[in-house]
């Protein structure tokens, strides 16, 4: 017969406290749900904290409670572990890619007069929406016969935002950015109260600026910061289009986080029309964390893309900030808990309607990891060749951070990875 190869069990640990060692799990009530622990051919808790360490023979398996079962590897000895390693929990990182002026240098939004502008954004790795398809989407805009960088951009990040808001998710925020110098001196005399994805913002009092030597009007600019904090050159900026007693109506949906926005905080900053139109211009695109993630259903991504200019000129594309699917963030764990649930004998997860499938891990938590590859005992020989070809089984232990059970078994696979491979990276 042939052996079964590359057999994946998967075990996510919520954040408990560590075990005993030595104690006997023969019930599942001797967990706690979310507990993994390390047993031997006895089923008791085997941990080297104690002071004895794991020994080349012995005959391990990893355990763990989820609901009112008890759950197992199968068994190995630390002789036949080939490989271990772990990883630390990274941060997810968005895509940011730049058209034009990218808050510093000199690029700019060339301004062609009477120009059809086309700004093509190809995504990438859109399974979990598209059906595994490219999909391209696309800005357009015509300029006038007096075409100012300003214009062009507004204009262009309008029609993207339009075009994007037909799909189903949300997949990269898009926002106009100009080189005007920060200026606290033009910050709204009174708060601005924003809500996200309105047009528009409700100013207390009057629409002074400049310690009240200027009036905020119609096609002056306005700079939000992304929180209520201090803006940055690559904060969006945002057009007046419109203005009705107090409230201020901008040129599109405001992609700032909602909040009261003070002169005091210095979160807003007036640009008026003609600094504004003299200044250097330019598009900033960032992906948005995917909203439509379930385990077995929706793939984990992050949203990648290129930038395709057409008829724009001498306008660059700047790819800024590389996207990084992170390492240990939730919807990588649960997918991988999801996927080896079928080694366990699990329904098949692929169904209509989509199986309901047990998980724990939890959404908003974080992750270390340890990999372990052994060598799987053989249970038969090659009928054609008739040798025993080596099989290989992997164990993969997620922790939640700072659980004190995580920490035990690192600190146990540690002492053999160490003395008999190579030291897993530390946590904490």
């Amino acid at each position: 017969m042939y052996n079964q190869k590359n057999v994946l069990h998967v075990f996510v640990g919520k954040d408990t406290t560590a075990i005993v060692d030595a104690a006997l799990i023969d019930n599942y009530a001797d967990l706690v749900d979310g507990d993994v622990v390390i047993l031997d051919e006895d089923n008791k808790v085997r941990e080297t904290n104690s002071g004895s360490a794991l020994t080349a023979a012995e005959r391990l398996r990893i355990g763990t409670r989820i609901g009112t079962q008890l759950v197992y590897s199968p068994s190995f000895t630390p002789a036949d572990i080939v490989s271990m390693s772990s990883r630390v929990y990274a941060v997810a990182v968005q895509q940011i890619s730049y058209l034009g002026y990218v808050g510093s240098g000199t690029g700019n939004i060339e301004a062609i007069d009477e120009n059809e502008y086309i700004v093509r954004i190809l995504l990438e790795g859109t399974a979990s929406t598209f059906g595994n398809k490219q999909m391209y989407k696309f800005g357009a805009y015509k300029s006038s016969a007096s075409a100012t960088s300003a214009e062009v951009a507004i204009g262009l990040v309008d029609n993207l935002y339009y075009n994007f808001k037909r799909e189903p998710e949300s997949m990269i925020q898009f926002d106009a950015i100009c080189n005007v110098a920060l200026d606290t001196a033009y910050d709204m005399t009174n708060s601005l109260t924003v809500v996200n994805g309105l047009d528009y913002f409700d100013v207390a009092t009057n629409l002074t600026y400049n310690t009240a030597a200027g009036t905020l009007v119609v096609g002056d600019y306005i700079r939000l910061a992304a929180t209520v904090t201090t803006p940055a050159l690559t904060s969006a900026v945002y057009e007046v289009t419109k203005i009705s007693t107090l409230r201020v109506f901008v040129d599109r949906p405001i992609t700032s986080a909602s909040g009261t926005y003070t002169d005091a905080a210095d979160s807003n900053q007036v640009i008026p029309a003609a600094t504004g139109v003299a200044a250097t211009w330019g598009i900033k695109m960032t992906g948005i964390a995917r909203t439509n993630f379930s385990p077995g259903v929706f793939n984990y991504e992050v949203v990648r893309f290129r930038v395709e200019p057409q008829d724009c000129g001498t306008t660059t594309v700047t790819y800024s900030t590389a996207a990084n699917p992170g390492s240990g963030v939730y919807g990588q764990i649960a997918e991988l808990e999801s996927f080896a649930q079928g080694n366990w004998g699990k329904k098949w997860r692929v169904d209509t309607p989509p199986v309901t499938q047990y998980t724990q891990a939890a959404s908003g938590s974080t992750y270390e990891t340890i990999s372990m590859k052994y060598k799987v005992r053989p249970s038969g020989s090659d009928s054609v060749t008739g040798t025993t070809p080596d099989s290989y089984g992997e164990i993969i232990l997620a922790f939640v951070r700072n659980s004190d059970c995580g920490d035990k078994i690192f600190a146990t696979l540690d002492e053999w990875a160490t003395a008999n491979l190579s030291a897993l990276t530390a946590w904490t």
